[in-house]
């Protein structure tokens, strides 16, 4: 299932039984639950029910998870994967597994990537889109049911902005607004208006103000630029939130709030968060997934509890994680593998947190896994730049109004001319096709960190719609 998720954390999509996490200052990664296919990429394939970090790697940007497979980017926008490969999913051009973090390629213009039930798509930052693994049911969106085990283009258009992956449909939003589908249908999951599936992209409609979407296993969710919500599809156990169990096959309009946020599409119910940081939930509760205190199904959004202070949210297969604003991880849900990170197997119907760290910026999460970040916001590093040098990460907008901030604390700054050197806080902006500072310091040291701070109005926020990923930068000056 593929939904949305905030801050350096990207649309996740259908994983099963893993968990991956990046840690502070500079971003490390860590993984747990189920590891019976090397999903967690610990070079074995013993299961953990608390974060263990892969490796010592410290620039890991973005992680993501597919059935059994696990996917991530660095700062230098290469592109990774490990776990199960049955279907060639993990993009290495075979059919193995791998129990360690493998580069697919070595491009390294990778902008987003979304896992799909056993097969992966993925953006460059050209715009283009890619994809690879199972394609039985056309999901592949290459005009046939061939699979393939490394990654091919999607046509050849270069105007895609965000995609998702359901367990066999797949759904992507372009620059101009319009959403389009494509792969299993027979739910009308593609909201095209019937139950015929399609094996190469077609429009959703002809409207272009969609903002958001995400996948589950038979139905999809979407937000508008306006603000409200979406969904089409399977409806058997309310998932919809349309207070029934009939299933659709267009778009509807869930109750008429314009106020919802962001969407996290988990197997057969959905979380979401509105503006006011508050956050929802609806559809199956077998597992205790909507953290509402029992196991009742709800056919319409209701809040989970009554905070406002939820950050990040993800949606697994039957349990779900979510970050606060004051940096703690918490989850609910199924545990049969651990994936709830609480050292144990034991279902929780309401948040509990996961440890005492603080930290946790984002999440994402698979049918029984989870995926996380943990440092700084956008954390980042650029270390003795004798050269125009630059760390990138992805950032998205999260305010339905057009406008958004961007934080960024850096260490590691170069201290051979401290006094001489400017680091900009820059975004791309793909409409002018360069690069826009939003702010800039001077450096201090190789040991005190700056923070930059950005106010995203105007064109690029406008362009970059709610839940679209943007490619940002930390850029020092020649010194």
């Amino acid at each position: 299932m593929s939904g949305d998720n905030n801050d350096l954390e990207t649309p996740f999509t259908c994983p099963e039984y893993q968990c991956v996490a990046v840690e502070n200052d500079y971003p490390t990664l860590w993984s747990w639950g189920c590891n019976d296919q090397g999903q967690l990429g610990l070079e074995d394939v013993i299961n953990r029910s608390s974060p263990v970090q892969i490796g010592a790697l410290t620039d890991w940007s973005f992680i993501t998870g597919g059935a059994n497979h696990t996917l991530a980017t660095k700062t230098d926008g290469t592109l990774w994967a490990w776990g199960e490969n049955i279907y060639g999913g993990l993009g290495l051009e075979d059919i193995l597994d791998r129990s360690s973090p493998v580069q697919i390629g070595f491009l390294t213009n990778w902008s987003s990537v979304a896992g799909g039930f056993y097969y992966t798509t993925a953006i460059k930052t050209n715009g283009s889109l890619w994809s690879w693994g199972n394609n039985d049911q056309g999901q592949l969106g290459l005009g046939n049911r061939i699979r393939l085990s490394k990654p091919v283009q999607i046509g050849a258009l270069t105007d895609w902005s965000s995609v998702a992956c359901g367990y066999y449909h797949t759904l992507s939003i372009k620059t101009d607004g319009t959403l389009w589908s494509w792969g299993y249908n027979t739910y009308g999951q593609l909201g095209l208006g019937n139950g015929i599936w399609r094996s190469s992209p077609e429009q959703v409609g002809s409207l272009t103000d969609w903002s958001s979407v995400g996948g589950g296993v038979y139905y999809t969710l979407a937000i508008k630029t306006d603000g409200s919500l979406w969904s089409w599809g399977d409806n058997s156990s309310g998932q919809l939130g349309q207070e029934d169990i009939l299933p659709r096959s267009s778009p509807e309009q869930v109750g008429a709030l314009t106020d919802w946020s962001s969407i996290y599409v988990g197997g057969y119910y959905a979380l979401a968060t509105k503006t006011d940081g508050t956050l929802w939930s609806w559809g199956d509760n077998l597992y205790g997934q909507l953290g509402q205190e029992d196991m009742i199904y709800r056919s319409s959004p209701e809040q989970v509890g009554a905070l406002t202070d939820w950050s990040s949210v993800a949606a697994g297969g039957t349990h779900a994680l979510a970050t606060k604003t004051d940096g703690t991880l918490w989850s609910w849900g199924r545990n049969h593998f651990g994936q709830l990170g609480l050292e144990d197997d034991i279902w929780c119907s309401s948040p509990e947190q996961v440890g005492s760290l603080t930290g946790w910026n984002s999440v994402a999460g698979g049918a029984h896994n989870s995926l996380g970040i943990r440092g700084f916001l956008e954390g980042c590093g650029v270390t003795q730049c004798a050269t125009n040098e630059f760390a990138t990460f992805l950032w998205k907008n999260q305010n339905t109004n057009s406008t958004d901030e961007i934080h960024v604390t850096c260490k590691g700054m170069s201290d051979l001319a401290p006094s001489s050197s400017t680091v900009y806080l820059q975004i791309y902006n793909t409409t002018s096709s360069g690069w826009e500072n939003i702010d800039s310091d001077n450096a201090t040291g190789a040991d005190t960190p700056i923070t930059l701070f950005g106010s995203v109005t105007s064109g690029v926020a406008d362009y970059y719609s709610t839940g679209n990923w943007v490619n940002c930068r930390v850029y020092q000056e020649a010194i």
